[in-house]
């Protein structure tokens, strides 16, 4: 009796070790993030899966913006909102922030959205977060 209380535990310890090691495999890496020249990068956790970036960047105004929209949406995230860097046919605004998102085995959602300041447009603000979305139907 004992052994198959011992066996159930391990059995339970590996199917949650499994879990968090797919849970962490997909996590953006932070080098996703980062634009070359980046300096004083600081990650803080700011609830369970989800973190605040913040870095200051070399070049013009808003480089690191522009480049990580254009880096985010070939990696295949998608858009959440109606602005596009690159876009003919759209006026981009860059003090609007932009959020994107990545969806995982249908119900693992990553969140990204870069924020910019306009008082400090060298510095990347960039909020992440990851949630678990559970689609309910309706019997009706």
């Amino acid at each position: 009796m004992y052994r198959r209380a011992i066996a159930a535990l391990v059995m339970l310890f590996m199917l949650g070790a499994a879990s968090r090691a797919t849970w962490v495999a997909l996590q953006p890496p932070l080098e996703l993030l980062l634009v070359p020249g980046a300096v004083d990068v600081q990650v803080i956790a700011t609830g369970w899966e989800s973190w605040q970036i913040a870095y200051r960047t070399p070049g013009p105004p808003y480089t690191w913006y522009y480049a990580l929209a254009q880096r985010l949406e070939m990696r295949g995230w998608t858009t959440l909102d109606s602005w596009h860097p690159g876009k003919t046919d759209s006026v981009y605004n860059p003090i609007i922030p932009l959020r994107f998102q990545k969806v995982y085995f249908g119900f693992v959602q990553d969140e990204m959205v870069l924020v910019p300041d306009d008082r400090s447009p060298k510095i990347a603000h960039i909020t992440m977060r990851r949630r678990i979305i559970l689609r309910w139907r309706s019997e009706s």
